[in-house]
């Protein structure tokens, strides 16, 4: 199941087999996927100047399907975030976009979030997420190069 809404509390981008709702929603809920809209938002929806080949609305709505499903068939994060990051970059690649995600992405400077995309190894383009004070919420997206 998964439990859509805006501005949800310790929610940034998804949450991986949670319930906010659960009577303890830091227990993993099997089955369950919570995504932030108000985060969801922030990133555009199609790509274009001056964010030619960044992450997009919809790429991220693909990583966490997969993810949500790869939880219900009983994998642990690690292997559901896996098979997200390789359907975001298949969509990627669908959309005639360069570069795919880093697997080890985002990389933390400071409260913000830094995002790598590869080609051949290589990074090609970032973007830099500045968070909220709170760390919770995206304030503006920086785009490279």
């Amino acid at each position: 199941m998964i439990h859509c809404g805006r501005n949800q509390p310790g929610i940034f981008i998804d949450a991986f087999q949670q319930d906010q709702r659960a009577p303890d929603p830091n227990q993993l809920q099997v089955g369950h996927q919570t995504i932030d809209l108000a985060d969801f938002d922030q990133c555009p929806r199609v790509s274009g100047n001056p964010r030619n080949n960044m992450m997009l609305r919809h790429e991220n709505l693909v990583h966490v399907l997969r993810e949500a499903r790869q939880g219900v068939l009983g994998d642990i994060f690690d292997v559901a975030h896996a098979r997200g990051i390789a359907d975001e970059n298949a969509f990627r690649t669908e959309q005639g976009q360069i570069g795919d995600l880093h697997p080890d992405a985002p990389f933390g400077v400071g409260r913000d979030l830094r995002w790598d995309f590869l080609q051949n190894g290589a990074v090609v383009l970032f973007e830099t997420w500045h968070m909220s004070a709170d760390g919770a919420d995206i304030v503006s997206i920086d785009y490279s190069p």
